[in-house]
């Protein structure tokens, strides 16, 4: 469990206070068409103007594009749908091995998840969405080692320290990012 040299494990804790859903890939610019065998959400992002050909597309439009802010809570549902669709459910308060969770449905094999444990990947991407208990949503994107441990709390996604799943090693990690809102 959690950073070590080979457990072959890839642990993510909630402690959010809210509910969490992980979208594992080989690489940030994995084309998503490639990672689903069906639409998933695809359409729906495409319909509300999200465009993306990978997850790091997507984190970026997330993080950097500008949205108008009449267009913040479709574009936030369709984003939060394709999450729910697509992505591993984390309750708050609890960790699972991403690994473990993947491959309970065998469907995931075909996809990037099944790949990763398959074929004992190195480095793979994680892009997180956090959905706080006050409904704002949030998104983290970074590249992992198959055999480390994360902490997702409300500002960040922090690496573990040891063994342990709920003790960050850091003080801080990567930031969960607000959706880009313009002023106007």
């Amino acid at each position: 469990m959690g950073n070590g040299a080979s457990s072959a494990q890839l642990f993510v804790a909630n402690d959010s206070g809210g509910d969490a859903w992980i979208v594992l890939t080989p690489s940030k610019d994995f084309p998503l068409v490639k990672y689903f065998a069906e639409d998933f959400g695809l359409s729906s992002l495409a319909k509300a103007d999200v465009r993306g050909k990978s997850v790091a597309d997507l984190f970026n439009f997330w993080a950097k594009g500008k949205i108008r802010m009449d267009r913040k809570e479709r574009v936030s549902s369709v984003v939060l749908d394709f999450f729910k669709n697509v992505g591993l459910h984390l309750t708050s308060g609890f960790a699972r091995d991403m690994y473990d969770k993947a491959l309970c449905n065998p469907l995931h094999y075909l996809s990037a998840y099944g790949w990763g444990a398959l074929n004992n990947s190195e480095e793979l991407c994680i892009t997180i969405l956090v959905q706080a208990s006050t409904g704002e949503l949030k998104m983290s994107q970074f590249k992992t080692l198959s055999d480390w441990s994360w902490i997702v709390n409300t500002k960040s996604v922090t690496l573990t320290k040891g063994a342990s799943l709920w003790e960050k090693r850091l003080p801080a990690g990567y930031p969960l990012m607000e959706l880009s809102i313009e002023d106007k």
